[in-house]
């Protein structure tokens, strides 16, 4: 009798074992899964680790020159002297854009259809590379220019606007700050805004100030 009651009990305490272990498993699984995943992806804040061939865009990525060296108007537009004068301009239509970069997205909106490039102007400290959008109405007239990127010197961009737009600089409560406006009878103030990097690191000079630039048509 005595062995047989043993072998009950081992048999329901194996009984047991087999319904609880699975549910075991699996509350091993939940707690131990992301830390193992976090550990094999590298991080739990950046989702471009967490799932392969993801990427994210930034609102501050540095842009990568195009592959538009052997392009002849591209070039031509680089070495002139006075290429801010002709990119920052209300005489450009849709076809000098074509004529000088190699690749543009062309998006339609309500009220306007814009141009958008990837502005590489050189290598040079003082040349830009970032976003540029030409803004044109309906009737092809351009309206708006708007530049978002950076500069390793903000000299020629300050200048230019100042003599071309009549520029005035404001101040401001911040020294790393450089906020410069036209006056306009309008609502529509252009504005220069330009920020200095936080922390400017070896080899990246070029990326020494943020710029963001809204230049509306001037009023005639």
């Amino acid at each position: 009798m005595a062995n047989t009651s043993y072998k009950s009990k081992r048999e329901r305490f194996a009984e047991a074992t087999k319904r609880v272990l699975p549910d075991i498993l699996v509350m091993a699984l939940v707690v131990a899964a992301p830390v193992l995943f976090i550990k094999f992806t590298g991080s739990s804040k950046d989702p471009s680790k967490l799932i392969p061939g993801m990427s994210v865009t930034k609102v501050d990525a540095k842009l990568t020159p195009p592959n538009d060296l052997s392009d002849a108007s591209l070039q031509a537009l680089r070495k002139d002297p006075n290429k801010l004068h002709k990119i920052f301009n209300f005489n450009i239509d849709a076809k000098w854009i074509h004529d000088t970069w190699p690749r543009v997205e062309v998006i339609p909106e309500l009220q306007y259809r814009y141009f958008e490039i990837s502005l590489v102007t050189g290598t040079k400290d003082s040349d830009l590379t970032g976003v540029l959008k030409y803004y044109f109405d309906h009737r092809g007239t351009l309206q708006h220019i708007h530049f978002s990127g950076y500069t390793g010197d903000k000299a020629p961009l300050e200048r230019l606007l100042q003599q071309q737009y009549s520029f005035l600089l404001m101040q401001t409560n911040n020294p790393n700050i450089y906020r410069w406006e036209a006056p306009s009878a309008s609502d529509q103030n252009s504005i220069l805004k330009i920020r200095t990097a936080p922390v400017l690191y070896q080899g990246e000079q070029h990326d020494r100030y943020r710029v963001d630039l809204i230049l509306h048509r001037p009023e005639m």
